[in-house]
């Protein structure tokens, strides 16, 4: 059964209590409720939901030790069992360093930067109307998915300013034509209106082929991936690449310089939690501020980013990325824009192809970080640059951090796009591969 989520105030009213009630050297109480929706129309699927969803974390430091419980209570006696057995955790734990409070850790929020994050619109949005609103942009040969939420958080901290804020967020897929040559665009935003739905709808459209191939590209041929498909590969990096926890335990290019890889200068990444409107938010879940974070530049890596008690075990600082768990990865993401347009990219790839999307990306064990995805809205990309014949889905596989090296252009405009449930939101430009890689057909064939 869902829990029917708390207001705000309510959340920060138990919080701050249970904060009292704790007999620990230090305590962090992370309450975060999320009320996800979702519309899916097409021909074969006609579905809107509504769930709610709550989780309360709590960590604690007793006697030079840290102990962690997680719960989807909201009773107080229900929430003192949960600081209990955080307590009783600590207790069996190994010695471990103390957390390291950063500069600039009880910096306020500036209320501005809170409203920003919270549309009335997108939380009063309720899934029957969206569905109502997609049927009339649908055909039979359409897919659009609308996902939103609304998300109350509350971090209470042992001699730390309690940290609230609501926000607000909606995507929308839009996969439209007969497939597999289906054109596909997607995007996320803050509110309704800066999601411009009939835009992204459009936008598909233009992407659709008439014509369908079955000849697969050769690794050595060039790629360009649009937007959207960035999108999925920068959300992948950011989680793989820069974790905290796995640079703790000794895992990844960042903790194993043998790992390591020369990437394309045109790797730029950043993580920026302050731009609102691309889903920037303030403060981290041990309720410290956020701020930019270089994680490539001119090919190289930077550092890992950390959390409170992961910055302790390696003996540093914070970099504010915790999400009240065992683990700190980038949360925004971007990858700055380039210099050409992505008709530019396509001009320079004639006898390549165009990956519209990538579904199912995930890493694999090894060096390198090993990769495999679904490439779907696989387009060839023709003599003059032009869009051709499509392809049905591919088995795309290769390393991760190869990819990276590979890429030789960056276009000038940017999606931001949440993508698929339980990711980051990222920003990212088209981008063209010198090398695509290995790709495979799907055993999906033409669906």
């Amino acid at each position: 059964m869902n829990p029917e989520n708390l207001s705000l105030a309510d959340i920060v009213e138990r919080s701050e209590h249970l904060l009292r009630l704790s007999p620990a050297d230090a305590t962090i109480v992370s309450w975060i409720e999320t009320s996800p929706n979702q519309a899916i129309e097409s021909s074969r699927t006609r579905r809107a939901e509504a769930t709610a969803s709550r989780v309360v974390v709590i960590r604690v430091r007793e006697g030079r030790r840290t102990g962690l419980a997680r719960g989807e209570a909201s009773d107080v006696g229900e929430l003192q069992a949960i600081l209990r057995q955080a307590l009783v955790v600590a207790r069996a734990a190994s010695i471990s360093p103390e957390w390291e409070w950063p500069r600039g850790a009880e910096e306020p929020v500036p209320p501005a930067a809170i409203a920003e994050l919270h549309d009335a619109e997108v939380a009063e949005l309720f899934p029957p109307a969206a569905l109502q609103r997609l049927q009339g942009l649908c055909d039979r040969q359409s897919t659009l998915r609308c996902y939103w939420s609304e998300r109350n958080l509350a971090v209470a901290a042992s001699g730390r300013p309690t940290r609230a804020a609501s926000a607000t967020e909606i995507s929308l897929e839009a996969r439209t034509g007969r497939r597999p040559g289906s054109g596909f665009a997607a995007a996320s935003s803050r509110s309704l209106r800066g999601l411009a739905i009939e835009k992204l709808v459009a936008r598909a459209q233009a992407l659709q082929a008439t014509e369908i191939t079955e000849e697969v590209p050769a690794p050595a041929a060039p790629g360009v991936l649009a937007p959207e498909a960035a999108v999925a590969l920068l959300e992948l990096a950011a989680r793989e690449v820069f974790s905290g926890r796995r640079f703790v335990a000794g895992q990844g290019p960042l903790a194993d310089p043998a790992d390591r890889r020369t990437l394309s200068p045109l790797v730029r990444l950043i993580d920026e939690p302050g731009e609102a409107l691309a889903l920037g938010f303030p403060f981290d879940y041990d309720g410290l501020p956020k701020r930019r974070r270089e994680l490539v530049r001119d090919g190289e890596l930077a550092g890992p980013v950390l959390d409170l008690e992961l910055a302790a075990r390696c003996g540093r600082i914070s970099t504010g990325h915790g999400v009240a768990g065992e683990d700190a990865i980038p949360g925004h993401p971007q990858w700055l824009a380039g210099e050409e347009g992505e008709d530019d990219l396509l001009r320079r790839s004639p006898g390549g192809i165009r990956i519209g999307s990538i579904e199912n990306l995930r890493c694999l064990p090894g060096p390198g970080l090993p990769f495999r995805g679904v490439a779907r809205s696989v387009r060839r990309i023709g003599a003059d640059g032009k869009l051709a014949a499509a392809l049905p889905p591919l088995i795309w596989t290769g390393r991760l951090l190869d990819l990276l090296a590979a890429v030789d252009g960056a276009g000038r405009d940017r999606t931001l796009w949440i993508p698929g449930a339980h990711r980051s939101p990222a920003v990212a430009p088209a981008l063209r591969l010198a090398g695509v890689g290995e790709l495979q057909p799907s055993r999906e064939g033409r669906g």
